[in-house]
């Protein structure tokens, strides 16, 4: 657990014959990848570091701290995907939010028809998914 971010790593399934940065693969399955904690908490470390430093000498800092060598390349892909599912995450749950707020102002204005009897107005719109969204912390529906 990174003592910082209090960020704990998890095993993930390999995608492709490539390993990531700050993984290794698992002795007993080779579908599996194994964290290495010290890797991925340098990474994190690193991605501060992009505030004031370029992506070349991150990276061999990097390189350096781990022992691994990551491009510049590398490390710029790296970074960019991660911003990238993170702007998703906040999509979903700005659209989650959004679908609720329609759901009530639908629910309202079914409620204000006075000339409709109860059993014509539609049913209420669910909004499940939307509460699951919004219930997990990086706005994510639970996929990968």
């Amino acid at each position: 657990m990174h003592p910082m971010t209090m960020t704990e790593w998890a095993p993930i399934v390999r995608r492709s014959r490539q390993i990531p940065f700050g993984y290794k693969i698992d002795p007993e399955d080779d579908r599996i990848l194994l964290p290495i904690e010290e890797h991925l908490d340098k990474l994190v470390e690193a991605k501060k570091y992009l505030k004031t430093c370029s992506y070349r000498e991150v990276a061999a800092w990097l390189s350096v701290r781990t022992g691994r060598p990551i491009s510049f390349q590398a490390l710029h892909k790296l970074v960019t995907k991660e911003k990238k599912r993170t702007n998703v995450a906040k999509l979903f749950r700005h659209f989650a939010t959004k679908a609720k707020e329609y759901a009530e102002t639908e629910r309202r204005i079914q409620e204000s028809i006075l000339y409709v009897p109860k059993s014509k107005k539609p049913d209420a719109l669910d909004t499940g998914w939307a509460d699951d969204i919004l219930a997990t912390p990086d706005g994510s529906d639970g996929r990968q």
